[in-house]
């Protein structure tokens, strides 16, 4: 089971998005309220990334998208730090009841 948590940007709402989810039925849609980026935990993320390249200076894009996927192939290791970005917006993640 897939559980999305989305925010009401129009492309997660429209109808080939719609008719992509109906048709998995192991896929659930949280939709968060409009205009509340403080219950969407890739915020969190962005600030933290944010926070990581704030005192860096980059000398072309390339440089800049470099560094932004070697970190975030670490954050992605980093389980604590993705509970940590969940738990920030009061949700509690647990893991899906077993299936046996």
């Amino acid at each position: 089971p897939v559980v999305l948590i989305w925010d009401n940007h129009s492309s997660h709402s429209g109808k080939k998005m719609t008719a992509q989810i109906t048709a998995r039925d192991w896929v659930r849609v949280v939709f968060l309220p409009r205009y509340a980026p403080e219950l969407n935990p890739v915020e969190t993320l962005w600030a933290h990334l944010e926070r990581v390249l704030r005192s860096r200076l980059f000398r072309s894009l390339e440089d800049l998208e470099q560094v932004i996927n070697a970190h975030l192939r670490l954050v992605r290791k980093r389980t604590d730090l993705l509970r940590g970005f969940i738990e920030s917006v009061g949700l509690e993640p647990s893991p899906f009841p077993s299936t046996a």
